[in-house]
Order: structure tokens, then C-alpha cells, then sequence
């Protein structure tokens, strides 16, 4: 199924941004099944935690306010276009919980090849930084209010990390960022919590594949000692 937002620039220059969904993607239940068995969490709906990360990771990003106010443009006057091959919606949130708009090389290498200048395509990360660290914090206080705690905020971190460990394998790829650096931040995030010294060393050596598993059979005591979640 296929979504495109058409938005019009002050200088009738158009801007598609395409949100494309395939049959590789896993649909917003099967991360929010993940993310449950991963935390353990038996009286929290798969359906809910799916949906708190999906609105930070897939939710579409509209760009009728940035060219309206900041009358954005390329170079040539062509078409400024986020459609493209199946996944290319991933080269946006797709990056890791740390990771800054600017620092995820594939969405960089994107924007380059739109024919921006440097001063476009600076102004598209701050924005996207912005709608990044709003998404992020939006999460958090989900979190917090589901869990009843505070410090459960950290786990958002952890359930975004599981989502794109989830959207690994299928057709965007090329756009999002690589299995290493994503287990990186995983594994980042899981060290705050007490007891988690060994889950982080199995991460460590694990595929993709085999990490959901281990996050499956370790990730919920850790959760429950930290949280007292049962």
C-alpha cells in the first residue's frame, strides 16, 4: 500500500514525500508482540506498544511548513522527491535512538543526490532533528505513564531499537542503519539497566535474528528487577 503526500512550495516546485508499505515490512502488531515479549510486559497490549514506537519511527513526516517558511527549493527548480524504490521511507527514523538526522550517512548521501545546496540540506536536518527529538520525548512520557515510574522512560529506547531490529532484512535496507551500529545503540540503552552484563555480551555476538531471541529470554527478568514489573 502506498501513501504520497503532496505538499506545494512558495514557488509552485513540488515536494512528494512517498511513506510505501511492503510485504516485507513487519506490520505494527508484530513489533508491538516484540517489544511485550522482550519487557515481559503481560498486562501491557502489543497493540500499544506498537503503536507508541510506530508514531516515532514510521509516522510520515510532512514538509508543507519548511518550504512555506522557509521558501526551500534545489538548485535546478526540479522535483524534490522522497519516492523512490520500495523502503526509501526508512532513510528518516530509521537511524538508531542516539543517532542525530546529520549523522545517519545514508539519509546525508540522499539528500545530496536531490541537488540541495549545503545550506537546504542543513536547514532538512534541523527540522527533521527537531521532529526527532519531539518523537523521542513523546515516547518517553508514554512510557513513564505506562509503567507508572518514571525512570521507565529508558525503556522507549530500548522498544524503538527493537522496532528497527524488527524492519532489518526486508526492502529498506540500503536506506536505514546497519545491523552493527544498531546493536551498538541497543546495547547502549540495555546497559542502564542494573543486571544486564550478560545480556549485553550475548548482543554482542549475535545476529539479527538471534538478538530478538536473546532480548526475548533475558530482556523481561531485567526488565521485572529494575521496574518490578510482575
Amino acid at each position: 500500500m502506498k501513501q504520497v503526500y503532496i505538499v506545494k512550495f512558495k514557488t509552485s516546485i513540488l515536494a512528494v514525500f512517498c511513506v510505501v508499505t511492503t510485504t516485507h515490512a513487519m506490520p505494527g502488531a508484530k513489533h508491538g508482540q516484540d517489544i511485550k515479549e522482550s519487557f515481559g510486559a503481560k498486562t501491557i497490549s502489543p497493540i500499544k506498544l506498537g503503536q507508541i514506537i510506530s508514531e516515532v519511527a514510521d509516522k510520515p513526516i510532512y514538509l508543507d511548513k519548511l518550504p512555506r517558511i522557509l521558501n526551500l527549493t534545489n538548485s535546478t527548480g526540479r522535483i524534490i522527491s522522497f519516492q523512490g524504490a520500495h523502503g526509501i521511507h526508512r532513510v528518516v527514523f530509521h537511524w538508531g535512538w542516539d543517532t542525530s538526522p546529520r549523522d545517519h550517512e545514508k539519509l546525508q548521501i540522499f539528500l545530496k543526490k536531490q541537488d540541495l545546496s549545503s545550506t537546504q540540506i542543513k536547514t532538512i536536518n534541523m527540522y527533521l532533528k527537531s521532529k526527532w527529538t519531539k518523537r523521542k520525548r513523546t515516547a518517553q512520557t508514554k512510557f513513564r505513564r505506562l509503567y507508572k515510574k518514571r525512570p521507565a522512560a529508558k525503556l522507549a529506547a530500548i522498544a524503538y531499537d527493537i522496532h528497527i531490529l524488527g524492519d532489518i532484512g526486508g526492502s529498506g535496507d540500503s536506506y536505514m542503519i546497519s545491523r552493527t551500529k544498531l546493536l551498538d545503540d541497543l546495547c547502549r540503552h540495555v546497559s542502564k539497566l542494573k543486571g544486564s552484563y550478560g545480556l549485553i555480551a550475548d548482543l554482542k555476538h549475535s545476529n539479527t535474528k538471534n538478538a530478538l531471541k536473546t532480548l526475548k529470554d533475558q530482556l523481561p527478568e531485567i526488565v521485572n528487577k529494575n521496574f518490578h514489573t510482575k
